[in-house]
């Protein structure tokens, strides 16, 4: 995906980040996905259909992108990008695998 190959020059450019701080940011992705990925799926997946969850998980990429764009230089603004696009993942990638794979 984009974020692991251009998002930590464009931290490192535009925030001064160093490796760890991006380090923690990549583990803030791992962490929330190990803790929520499982139960999320299970409560959505009788809930919804999996193109809407794939939809919904596509809405919140986007958030996470224009959180970058819109609020560039605001201090949480990687913190909630790294957020939101954690949850459009966890939406999109189970149920694009189990639609499509």
């Amino acid at each position: 995906m984009q974020f692991m190959n251009t998002l930590p020059i464009f931290w490192k450019t535009s925030y001064g980040f160093t490796e760890a701080q991006i380090g923690a940011l990549t583990t803030l992705n791992g962490l929330i996905i190990v803790s929520m990925e499982m139960p999320m799926t299970y409560l959505i997946e009788r809930k919804l259909t999996k193109l809407a969850i794939i939809g919904i998980g596509t809405i919140f990429y986007g958030i996470a992108y224009f959180t970058l764009s819109g609020l560039s230089y605001w201090a949480l603004t990687p913190i909630l990008f790294m957020i939101f696009l954690t949850i459009g993942e966890m939406l999109c990638m189970p149920f694009c695998i189990g639609l499509y794979g």
